[in-house]
């Protein structure tokens, strides 16, 4: 069908963007909005694809199964960034805004389970990363250090697709 021909490219376009953000992330400490609203742009359209298929092959297994392409993409959204943003704003967490906006984008494309496992995948790259430089270094890390979250964001997201590839229940 369409929609794997239409995730496989977007998969690609998505890891392309991200090592771009990554690499800038690392540098700068900056997500550029246009990189974002491209992976918001490839994620809308696997789900107008996903959806549009949905409603041609659809069963009759009522309206709610019919909408879960658009209702996946509305929860991959909002499920990881809303809450980020939250902890960010009120427990004056160092949240970048560049980092929420990413995990919004990628949220679109991914779904609900995907936006989980890659905040999952990111945030233990993060713990091993900095385990093993306190461990080197022999200091301890402050918890207002400032992790470039894009690159661990587009390590988390490399290792969910692979597993995607792999298992496709996740």
């Amino acid at each position: 069908m369409i929609t794997l021909v239409i995730d496989a490219v977007a998969a690609c376009f998505v890891a392309v963007v991200l090592a771009k953000i990554s690499v800038e992330d690392a540098t700068t400490r900056k997500i550029r909005n246009k990189k974002v609203a491209l992976i918001a742009l490839a994620g809308l359209l696997y789900r107008i694809v996903a959806q549009i298929e949905g409603f041609i092959y659809r069963d009759d297994n009522g309206l709610i199964q019919t909408l879960e392409p658009l209702w996946q993409g509305i929860g991959g959204t909002f499920i990881v960034a809303l809450p980020m943003l939250l902890v960010a704003y009120y427990m004056h967490v160092p949240i970048g805004g560049g980092d929420i906006k990413l995990m919004g984008a990628l949220g679109l494309y991914v779904g609900v389970r995907g936006s989980l496992w890659i905040l999952l995948l990111s945030c233990l790259a993060v713990c091993v990363v900095y385990g093993v430089k306190m461990a080197v270094t022999r200091k301890p890390i402050s918890l207002r250090t400032s992790v470039p979250m894009g690159l661990y964001i587009h390590i988390g997201y490399t290792v969910f697709i692979c597993s995607r590839l792999i298992s496709p229940w996740l």
